[in-house]
């Protein structure tokens, strides 16, 4: 027997009470057993997200495709982080 395979769609739904810049909201995928499949955040496809973000409500929708995991469990991690400039090279 064959069984259908479907991309999954995690839906991460927040609220921004004050204005904020260079902040994104992440998330991870990792087997129970520790090992990071991968992770994403917001701003990956949509830059612009870095820049000032409004009061307001938000949803960030992450589509993992089908066949892109082995069957088992996994934790979904989602976190809100502030990038700071960092200098990788001056010269």
């Amino acid at each position: 027997t064959s069984m259908t395979m479907m991309p999954i769609v995690v839906r991460i739904e927040y609220e921004v009470n004050n204005n904020v810049s260079n902040c994104g909201v992440w998330m991870a995928l990792q087997t129970l057993e520790g090992v990071m499949v991968f992770t994403t955040a917001d701003y990956d496809l949509n830059p612009k997200m870095l820049q000032d973000r409004l009061p307001g409500y938000y949803e960030t929708d992450v589509t993992i495709p089908e066949k892109w995991l082995n069957i088992g469990e996994y934790n979904v991690i989602v976190g809100v982080v502030k990038n700071n400039p960092v200098i990788v090279y001056n010269r």
